[in-house]
C-alpha cells in the first residue's frame, strides 16, 4: 500500500510473499481468492529440485535436493503457476490462484487480495529489518596489526 496516497500498488515477488505465509494466513488467503472459477491443471503435487548455491569463493555447487510442491491452474483464461518449498499443497494452490488473479486483476478490481498480500509483504519486511538489526548487533570486527 502506498502510505502517502492510501492506494494499493502492484506486488513484486508474489510467490515469495505467499511462501512465507503461515498456515492460518494461507487459509485466510484461500477464502479471499475467487476459487469458484478455478480449474486445476496440475497438482498440487510434491517433487524434488536441486538447490544450487555459491561458496565463499563464489564457486557454484549443488547443495542437495529440496522438497517442493507445484500447482498449475486456469482461472478465467489466465494460467497461474506456483512452486513453493515443502510439502504444502494448500500454499501451492493459493500461490497459483493468486498468480492468475494478479495477472487478470488490478488493485482496484481485487482490493481484498491486494490489501491482504500488501499487509503481509509489509509485515515480512518489518520482520526482516528486525532480524538484520539483531544480526548486526552480533557482528565482530577484527583489526589486523601491521607487520614488523
Amino acid at each position: 500500500m502506498n502510505t502517502r496516497t492510501n492506494e494499493l500498488t502492484p506486488l513484486p515477488n508474489l510467490q515469495l510473499i505467499i511462501s512465507a505465509l503461515n498456515d492460518e494466513a494461507c487459509s485466510r488467503l484461500l477464502k479471499i481468492l475467487p476459487m469458484r472459477d478455478v480449474e486445476v491443471l496440475r497438482g498440487p503435487e510434491s517433487g524434488l529440485v536441486m538447490m544450487s548455491a555459491e561458496d565463499a569463493f563464489e564457486t557454484p555447487f549443488h547443495l542437495g535436493e529440496v522438497l517442493v510442491t507445484e500447482a498449475e491452474i486456469l482461472w478465467r483464461g489466465f494460467r497461474g503457476y506456483a512452486m513453493v518449498l515443502g510439502d504444502t499443497p494448500q500454499r501451492a494452490l493459493a500461490a497459483a490462484v493468486a498468480d492468475a488473479v494478479v495477472q487478470a486483476e488490478t488493485p482496484a478490481t481485487a482490493p481484498d487480495l491486494y490489501r491482504f498480500l500488501t499487509a503481509h509483504r509489509l509485515k515480512q519486511e518489518r520482520s526482516r529489518r528486525r532480524e538484520r538489526v539483531m544480526v548486526a548487533a552480533t557482528q565482530v570486527r577484527f583489526e589486523t596489526m601491521p607487520a614488523g
